[in-house]
């Protein structure tokens, strides 16, 4: 009986050393989670603000200031800001197509998409010929 005094006092001690080193795996899987889930969340802002300024480019080419005065061989840009990011585009003309390149930023992370598209005169809405992520 004597030589047992000593034994829970060590199983109480490993079991808590054990309980403490799963809780802090658990609290730094969960903080990574947490920091994978933000960035997934900024890079899809990011995106969707880049479509944004793409679709800002093609109505400039169509109805806004760019409708005129926008010759071949021509590069036009704007900069803008969007919901919680920014946009940049730039778009240049080649005959009757068009090349917009839009990157969506937010806080450090970009995403960018082009399209392609031509479009004829009197054509009130032009026919992609290509659309990619960049």
């Amino acid at each position: 009986m004597k030589s047992e005094k000593g034994v829970i006092l060590i199983l109480t001690f490993i079991i808590m050393v054990t309980l403490t080193a799963v809780t802090v795996a658990f609290l730094c899987m969960t903080s990574t989670q947490l920091r994978g889930s933000a960035y997934n969340v900024r890079s899809i802002e990011a995106f969707w603000i880049s479509e944004g300024g793409l679709q800002r480019g093609i109505w400039l080419i169509e109805e806004g200031n760019w409708s005129t005065g926008f010759g071949s061989g021509q590069t036009k840009q704007e900069n803008d800001s969007l919901g919680e990011g920014t946009y940049s585009i730039t778009a240049s003309r080649a005959g009757n197509t068009y090349t917009i390149n839009s990157t969506g930023t937010v806080g450090s992370i970009s995403r960018s998409v082009q399209q392609i598209f031509t479009k004829q005169a009197g054509q009130l809405n032009p026919v992609a010929d290509s659309w990619q992520e960049t």
